[in-house]
């Protein structure tokens, strides 16, 4: 899966190093933000072929990051997987009324997420 990027956006580092290493076995280049600032100035930068964001994010949160995104030419059509561990009734509603394609709640099932990730991400 040559040249399919992946920008992991999570502030805790065992949660990206997991996300990332599960990810890296799966053959994907994968590029980590730890806030919503450093994400936007990533993607202005380079191309994403998905975006996995967690919502509670230092300086600029998971929702006002999403916002952005969908506003921004280079991340309007960029899938984004939206990860949260504090999943309460209608967030899925509200998420996707924001933009995100996909959403999943931590802890992660690696069977699942690899499986959601695949179907956005194609060799």
């Amino acid at each position: 899966m040559v040249d399919q990027s992946i920008l992991i956006v999570e502030d805790d580092k065992c949660n990206r190093d997991l996300i990332s290493d599960i990810l890296d076995l799966e053959g994907y280049y994968i590029d980590t933000a730890i806030d919503g600032e450093e994400a936007l100035r990533k993607t202005k930068n380079k191309k994403y072929e998905l975006i996995i964001l967690d919502i509670k994010l230092p300086k600029l949160n998971g929702c006002d990051l999403l916002s952005e995104f969908r506003k921004c030419p280079e991340t309007k059509n960029t899938p984004i997987i939206v990860l949260t561990a504090h999943a309460m009734r209608g967030d899925k509603e509200k998420f996707e009324s924001l933009g995100c394609d996909e959403y999943l709640s931590k802890p992660i099932d690696v069977t699942k997420f690899t499986k959601v990730v695949n179907n956005y991400v194609k060799a």
